[in-house]
Parts: C-alpha cells; structure tokens; sequence
C-alpha cells in the first residue's frame, strides 16, 4: 500500500502539509477557521471545517499517516523584567484548545496518527541545526533547502515566510522517515 504523510501544525495559523513516500511536496491547506468564533466575534478554529478537510484528504490520498505536535503549556510570567515572550493564558487555551480539537477529529475519523514533540521532529530531521536565530527561523531555512520550489508565502502577494507552512512539511517529513 502507497503511503502519503499529513503533517498538521495546530496553531490557529497553522497549516497541514502533504507529502508523498519519496518525500516530495503536494499541498498545503490552511487550518479551517471561520468568524464569529470567540467571545468578541473574531476568528477561531472552524471543528466542521476540519473534520470536512481529513475527510476530504483521507478519501483523495490512500495510506494517510497524520503526523502533529503534541502543545505543552508555556509558563506565564508577570511583570516587564523579562525580555523573552513567555506563555500567556489565552495562548495557553488557545493552543490547548486546537490541539484538541484536532485530535478528536482524527481519532473520530480513524486516522493513523503519531503525536511528536517540537525538540523530536526539530532534532531528527536536523531543523536544530539550521540556521537563524529563532527555531521558526531555522524551520523556515531548512525547508526552503528540503523543497526549494514550495512556496512559504500565505499567498503571492505576501512577503513574509510563514512558519507553519514549514513546520507542517517537517512533521509531514519525520512521518515518512519514522512511521512506515
């Protein structure tokens, strides 16, 4: 049986990444969201549309392995005498709220699905070691040299490289390396 790995970063901006058993790039979907979904009427996560997006992609690819990040909690840190960006509680909600909601989705689909930590698939498919200066950098620089014709932009018109575009090619890529 023919194999396809669906890498998902489950941010809210996150993206799923599709790749097939030599590695090579098929398509990247945005994660559903709609408007109207929090308290003040913004956008969240769409649970309709992403239960619709693995049906549709688990119908179109045979053999789907679904490869996503298990989200910790990033601990909250008060006050102005830290210059790092620490956890906050909504980041925290909403980063746990995602990852759940993805994973009732595929396990309510049947999904064959592996839950790996950002320092796993960072280390094992060598992101680590990448350069730039944040680990969103490194990830975006080690995919434009994997798959140098896959477009990190949001759309044609954007500049900036979107770090879940390229998270989602290496979780989509430590699924083919590791669960065969």
């Amino acid at each position: 049986m023919k194999h396809h790995y669906l890498g998902i970063d489950n941010g809210l901006q996150g993206y799923l990444a599709l790749l097939d058993e030599e590695g090579n790039f098929i398509e990247h979907w945005p994660t559903p969201t709609r408007q109207g979904q929090t308290k003040a009427g913004g956008i969240g996560y769409d649970p309709d549309g992403m239960v619709e997006l693995l049906t549709t992609i688990n119908k179109e690819y045979e053999g789907l392995i679904v490869i996503f990040e298990k989200t910790h909690a990033f601990p909250i840190r008060g006050g102005k005498d830290s210059g790092k960006s620490m956890g906050s509680a909504k980041g925290n909600f909403n980063a746990g709220f995602g990852y759940g909601l993805w994973l009732m989705a595929i396990v309510a689909l049947k999904l064959r699905f592996r839950q790996v930590s950002s320092q796993m698939w960072q280390n094992r498919c060598g992101v680590r070691e990448a350069q730039g200066a944040t680990s969103k950098d490194r990830s975006v620089n080690a995919a434009l040299r994997r798959w140098p014709g896959v477009d990190l932009r949001k759309n044609a018109r954007c500049r900036k490289l979107l770090d879940g575009k390229s998270d989602s090619l290496w979780l989509a890529e430590f699924g083919r390396r590791y669960e065969t």
